[in-house]
């Protein structure tokens, strides 16, 4: 979300080495914490989530999951949840 809000000329096939650098680095680290005897475990959530391969595989996801994916959420809601995440 910071990369999105001070990217002036924003690039959307940046995102996709992003999150493939985030993912190897997840991955990175949870093969410490593994050689450490920690949890790695893990069944669903951030840890285990597998980002599409291409801009518009992860549009998709991301449209999948995101605050407007739900077209029955009252707009007052989904308002709040907007200025909630930008603050």
């Amino acid at each position: 979300m910071f990369s999105t809000l001070t990217n002036v000329n924003f690039d959307p096939d940046r995102f996709v080495q992003l999150i493939q650098r985030c993912v190897a680095l997840r991955e990175n680290l949870k093969e410490k914490v593994r050689a450490a005897k920690g949890k790695v475990d893990f069944q669903e959530g951030p840890a285990t989530f597998k980002p599409a391969t291409n801009l518009e595989g992860l549009v998709k996801q991301g449209e999948a999951v995101g605050i407007k994916s739900d077209p029955t959420i009252d707009p007052d809601i989904l308002s709040l949840q907007h200025i909630l995440i930008l603050e």
